[in-house]
């Protein structure tokens, strides 16, 4: 799934792309149902997030990495976040919150203070953010974000 150039309620544009994989979920797009794919022991879907890209300019935030859907309905999982250009952060999630919105400055000072720097795949240099998902609550280490993903209902 990929929306370029999406103006979302902030000024700019955002171009945002999402591959996910589901193992036999191919059948949804045949009609098969979300409950009925092959679950973990404990009942959970597991997820794997194989690209999360939201860009605007030179700045674009990555992720990657395995979750799952607990058998509650909660997203759980640890995914690292790669910030290239991190000076656009704040305007790029500007873009997803309502004007005003202290969140971005405080998400780009949580990734400046605790991540790590380094080189994504093409040699480009970025910071690197572990970011765990614990029940829909997002953090980096044990510092909250403040961003939480409800359950899905009727899971």
């Amino acid at each position: 799934m990929s929306a370029d150039g999406f103006r979302p309620a902030g000024s700019g544009s955002l171009d945002a792309r999402a591959h996910v994989r589901l193992e036999s979920g191919a059948g949804l797009l045949a009609g098969q149902q979300l409950a009925d794919l092959p679950r973990m022991e404990d009942g959970a879907l597991p997820i794997e997030l194989a690209l999360l890209s939201l860009a605007s300019g030179n700045t674009e935030i990555t992720a990657r990495g395995p979750l799952h859907i607990t058998a509650s309905g909660a997203l759980d999982g640890k995914v690292e976040l790669q910030i290239k250009e991190i000076d656009g952060m704040d305007k790029l999630l500007g873009n997803l919150f309502p004007e005003g919105s202290t969140l971005p400055a405080s998400l780009k000072g949580t990734a400046v203070a605790l991540g790590t720097p380094g080189d994504d795949a093409e040699g480009n240099p970025v910071i690197k953010v572990p970011l765990t998902i614990d029940q829909g609550n997002f953090k980096v280490g044990i510092v909250p974000l403040g961003i939480t993903i409800p359950p899905l209902e009727h899971f």
